[in-house]
């Protein structure tokens, strides 16, 4: 676990770093405007734009832009998210629901240009404007991208965070944080036109009044959401995420000063998706990939992992879950590297294992 600063004595926000070209970047702390060290602040409820901050842990970074001082702003445990956001080369910082407002002006040009952009932006706010967006961007996929991978980011993206953020809301004083895992893991959606179908593990009392978000977004999209629990509902269930594409074994290239590792764009697309943010199992810290770009052109995906200057061979496992996206990362000569690295070394007999152009990145699809 990394050490956190005082949590009483609050801390200021002064930095971000890049995520995407435009949107929400990660925003970043000190304890003064002077400060050295950088916090990335953790949620209580992750990916809730209503979450608040509930403490601040060190992040390493040597990508962080700092913010105008006029753009400072306090915060301390308990606070409000604080978000900043980025749009034709200005810098705005302030929780959703302000930043929505003051970029009224520009809210049609975002559409136009990122819906995705502008259905994050509007996420948190009224639910009949954000599933608006949601409509608006799966057209937008579906003519960019095809009707297909529109689709699949529509239920195996989208959806699905609604759900998690609507279960944790709604059994957090109900469930301790074990059960509360177990029925995260295991609550599937499966959408039978023109019936969306939530299926839990354990018997419930849950209604779709229950789930606002979900609900409202099988309405927007003209579906009924149906809730089934216990063990029956599970006899005829389909998954809301590709079963072969959950868990991802890499090795790593180390690239400059040892700590920062490329992720090849082509996983971006196959795997990743928009997920930027990374939950490492190992030391409770999450991280957050950076996207360079040549021109008008992605370059490359880059990842900060400062424990890999120790490591001769790296190998990670990501995997991705209803309501994260983790990973670890070991040398192969570990107990736990070594699981891994034999199962990239069997990939390459039967061909579920690829390598990049030179060679130095590996990866496999495990089914799950």
């Amino acid at each position: 676990m990394n050490a956190r600063p005082n949590q009483d004595a609050g801390m200021l926000l002064i930095a971000y770093q890049l995520l995407t070209e435009h949107g929400f970047a990660l925003p970043l702390f000190a304890a003064s405007s002077s400060a050295n060290a950088l916090h990335a602040a953790t949620p209580s409820r992750p990916d809730d734009p209503a979450a608040t901050i509930i403490a601040f842990d060190l992040y390493d970074s040597d990508a962080a832009i700092l913010l105008d001082s006029s753009l400072h702003r306090a915060a301390s445990a308990g606070d409000d998210w604080l978000n900043v956001f980025l749009w034709e080369g200005s810098v705005h910082v302030g929780k959703t629901s302000d930043l929505w407002l003051e970029l009224e002006s520009a809210r049609d040009a975002i559409g136009k240009q990122a819906p995705l952009t502008l259905l994050a932006l509007a996420d948190g706010g009224d639910r009949a404007v954000t599933v608006s967006c949601a409509v608006a961007a799966h057209d937008w996929l579906a003519r960019t991208w095809g009707a297909e991978r529109a689709d699949k980011w529509r239920l195996h993206s989208w959806m699905p965070r609604l759900l998690v953020r609507n279960l944790r809301k709604y059994f957090e004083d109900r469930l301790d944080s074990r059960q509360l895992t177990v029925l995260l893991k295991n609550a599937l959606l499966d959408l039978r036109q023109p019936t969306l179908e939530l299926r839990l593990p354990a018997p419930s009392e849950l209604s779709p009044d229950d789930l606002p978000d979900l609900a409202a977004a099988a309405s927007g999209f003209g579906w009924h959401l149906d809730i089934i629990s216990g063990p029956a509902a599970y006899a005829e269930s389909g998954s809301v995420l590709p079963q072969t594409d959950r868990v991802l074994v890499m090795r790593l290239r180390h690239g400059r000063g040892r700590t920062q590792t490329q992720i090849p764009l082509r996983l971006i697309d196959e795997f990743f998706g928009p997920d930027r943010k990374l939950h490492d199992r190992v030391s409770d810290r999450t991280l957050a990939m950076t996207l360079s770009r040549s021109g008008e052109r992605r370059n490359t995906m880059k990842l900060q992992l400062p424990e890999m200057a120790r490591m001769a061979d790296p190998v990670a496992r990501f995997v991705r879950g209803v309501a994260s996206m983790e990973f670890e990362v070991y040398d192969a000569s570990s107990k736990e590297g070594k699981v891994i690295a034999d199962l990239l070394e069997d990939g390459l007999h039967n061909g579920t294992t690829h390598k990049t152009s030179r060679g130095a990145t590996w990866w496999r699809f495990l089914p799950v």
